[in-house]
């Protein structure tokens, strides 16, 4: 089993350094999960380590924290891009 989840756990205090990709959770044939990459179907990496051997509800909620902050980087740049403060994007 994967425990580098624990780090996915901080209460939102983890930078997020997961780049402009969206992610997906299978399970795979040990009927354990995965988190991967949906494009490349390669395993999600963090802290160094393959987001493989997880509990269903690990990866759950190792692929929504992803995604969120994949998703809070894509806001940052298009922020950037116009000049809009990335708090401000929600409005619009």
């Amino acid at each position: 089993m994967n425990t580098s989840t624990h780090h996915l756990d901080a209460g939102g205090a983890q930078p997020c350094h997961f780049g402009d990709h969206q992610y997906g959770r299978r399970v795979e044939a040990d009927r354990s999960w995965s988190v991967y990459h949906v494009f490349t179907g390669i395993p999600a990496h963090v802290n160094g380590a393959a987001m493989i051997g997880l509990s269903r509800s690990e990866a759950t909620k190792s692929m929504l924290f992803l995604n969120f902050c994949s998703s809070e980087r894509r806001k940052e740049r298009i922020a950037a891009r116009f000049l809009i403060a990335p708090e401000n994007l929600a409005d619009r």
